[in-house]
């Protein structure tokens, strides 16, 4: 199943009602952004995954995500296959 929030306030809300495998966020969304969700997404959920996809991907460095609690980043534009293997590396864990 797959579910879609549009913005990070309702993505940790359904995120909490659903329990999801894993998490796909992107920075720019409405009411709260994916930078500001992420944090909060890991204290609900810690062992679920978090992956964010978007056009600002590549201005975050390793730490700051790491420090958000987001597991793997990519730009939107990168080859979808990358995205999609590193998910089901972070599934298997």
């Amino acid at each position: 199943m797959c579910i879609e929030a549009d913005n990070g306030l309702k993505a940790i809300e359904l995120a909490q009602d659903c329990n999801p495998d894993i998490i796909v966020l992107d920075v720019v969304m409405p009411v709260m952004n994916g930078i500001d969700a992420a944090p909060k997404l890991k204290a609900v959920l810690p062992d679920t995954p978090i992956i964010l996809y978007s056009l600002h991907a590549a201005f975050m460095k390793q730490k700051q995500l790491t420090e958000l609690g987001i597991a793997a980043a990519f730009m939107k534009g990168d080859p979808l296959d990358k995205l999609l293997e590193k998910a089901h590396e972070l599934l298997e864990k």
